[in-house]
C-alpha cells in the first residue's frame, strides 16, 4: 500500500537530499500507522544510512540486501553471499512459482549478523533459495 509520496529533485536549484526526504516519509509512516509499519525495501535502500535511519527509528523493516555487502558474523566480517554459504535450510516449503507455472521447492535459512557500522544492533540475514539454476535473495531485517 502507498501511504506517503513526494517528489524530489537533485535538480541545482530545488535539490533535495534524498536520504532527508525518505526519513521524513518514514517519520509520517511510523507517526500514522505506529507498531502496524513493516517496511520493505528494495536493494536500492540497501547501504549503511538508511539502514542506521531505520535502526533510529526503531522500524521493524525488511532490506533485499546485496551479496557482495559486508556483514559481520561469528567468523568475522564477510559479504552475505559468503556468511550464507554451505549452510543447509532451516525449512523448506513447496511454492508456486507464478512466472515459470510450476511449483518449485523454496527453502530458506536465517542467521544471526551484525552490520560493521552498527555492532550493537542485531539483524537477521534471512537467505531465501529457490532451487538450481535461481538467485537466491538476501534479506536483512531486525
Amino acid at each position: 500500500m502507498v501511504a506517503f509520496f513526494r517528489w524530489y529533485t537533485t535538480w541545482v536549484e530545488y535539490a533535495q537530499d534524498r536520504l532527508r526526504v525518505r526519513s521524513t516519509l518514514l517519520s509520517q509512516a511510523v507517526s500514522a500507522f505506529g507498531g502496524q509499519l513493516w517496511p520493505v525495501f528494495d536493494q536500492v535502500y540497501a547501504g549503511k544510512r538508511w539502514l542506521g535511519e531505520l535502526l533510529t527509528q526503531r522500524v521493524g523493516s525488511v532490506l533485499r540486501w546485496p551479496t557482495r555487502y559486508q556483514l559481520v558474523d561469528d567468523k568475522g566480517r564477510r559479504a552475505a553471499w559468503q556468511i550464507a554459504r554451505r549452510r543447509t535450510a532451516q525449512v523448506r516449503r513447496r511454492v508456486w512459482d507464478t512466472h515459470h507455472q510450476q511449483w518449485r521447492t523454496g527453502a530458506a535459512l536465517a542467521l544471526a549478523v551484525n552490520h560493521p557500522d552498527y555492532p550493537d544492533e542485531a539483524l537477521w540475514l534471512v537467505v531465501c533459495r529457490l532451487g538450481k539454476g535461481r538467485k537466491p535473495w538476501y534479506l536483512l531485517t531486525n
